[in-house]
């Protein structure tokens, strides 16, 4: 599942020899459960000049928007909407993150769970501090954008 930076969900069906590439820095992502046996690939290619110091760490100097527009289209095209996206899509986020960590074959078990849980909410806090406003934007943007399109062939 591919989901544009407030924008709606796009659910790719799994077929045999199809590849999805995209901007892992700048798409959320993830792979939804399956109820069928699958295989994955997953390849990172990093260069020299890919998300350096200053592409992944917000200033107050990248806070300088005149409206939410201009905030949404500066997030939209930059690695740094991954600092926010915690808080955007606070309960999407961390079903993801319960859905996909699987320990030798198993799920983890509720103190795990919870282990993640509380470390994702404190880093939602540490986001709320400083952009409150902006995230409260985002999230109602985020809701009027629920329903998934799905892509098949």
């Amino acid at each position: 599942m591919l989901w544009p930076f407030l924008n709606d969900q796009i659910i790719i069906p799994p077929l045999h020899r199809r590849a999805i590439l995209f901007y892992s820095d700048r798409m959320l992502h993830r792979v939804l459960p399956s109820n069928k046996r699958r295989v994955c690939f997953t390849m990172w290619m990093n260069g020299t000049n890919v998300n350096a110091k200053d592409d992944v760490t917000l200033s107050k100097d990248d806070l300088q928007f005149t409206s939410y527009d201009q905030a949404q289209r500066f997030f939209a095209l930059s690695p740094l909407q991954r600092i926010i996206s915690r808080a955007v899509y606070r309960e999407e986020y961390i079903e993801s993150l319960l859905q996909c960590i699987v320990v030798c074959g198993s799920e983890i078990d509720d103190e795990q769970k919870n282990k993640l849980r509380s470390q994702h909410e404190a880093s939602i806090v540490s986001i709320l501090t400083k952009l409150k406003p902006l995230i409260e934007e985002f999230r109602r943007r985020s809701k009027h954008s629920k329903h998934g399109i799905t892509i098949s062939y």
